[in-house]
């Protein structure tokens, strides 16, 4: 990912203006109030101790400053059997928008607004489909492919999200995002 905003950044004439870094949410390697605001998307539900993550988000985070994450959230409580296969095929861990806004109330931080949304499985996948040119398409479903054929570690994972729930798509009736905002 940190590649290909590299090259992004590149397409827009950025990267003079930019700087991209790989580090772990529970420890930055930032002073404390370096940054006037911290986003990310789909971040916080990867991490196990979302609460340790976002505290050390808003330590780096200034005074007066703003920490915004868009997060997979669940619009309402789903059975325990697909909250299990999304960690089982995912490794994520999705919580109800009260759940969210409970840990970011936690962090102290002020003025925390959230607004969620449900998702529609067809206008996502159509969302997916038109930020892609057909090339990236294609060339993902060529190196999957690829990969199921030379890792066993991809046809474990194939083999585990081929075990879905019977009507994967009424997940979605469960299934949303929440874009969550807290000042410092």
């Amino acid at each position: 990912m940190v590649e290909q905003a590299r090259e992004r950044a590149i397409e827009e004439g950025l990267e003079e203006k930019v700087a991209f870094q790989i580090a772990d949410a529970l420890e930055l390697p930032f002073e404390e109030s370096t940054f006037d605001a911290v986003i990310g998307e789909s971040v916080l539900a990867f991490i196990e101790d979302k609460s340790r993550a976002l505290s050390e988000l808003v330590r780096v985070t200034k005074s007066q400053g703003y920490v915004g994450f868009n997060e997979c959230s669940w619009i309402k409580t789903p059975p325990s059997s697909l909250a299990k296969y999304i960690f089982d095929v995912l490794g994520a861990v999705f919580l109800t928008p009260d759940e969210w806004h409970g840990i970011w109330k936690r962090t102290g931080l002020k003025e925390v607004t959230m607004k969620s949304y449900k998702v529609r499985a067809l206008e996502q996948w159509g969302y997916e489909f038109r930020g892609l040119e057909l090339r990236e398409y294609f060339g993902a479903w060529y190196r999957f492919v690829r990969l199921l054929f030379t890792s066993p570690e991809c046809r474990r994972w194939a083999r585990k999200t081929l075990s879905m729930p019977r009507n994967i798509f009424a997940a979605f009736k469960y299934f949303g995002y929440g874009i969550y905002v807290g000042k410092k």
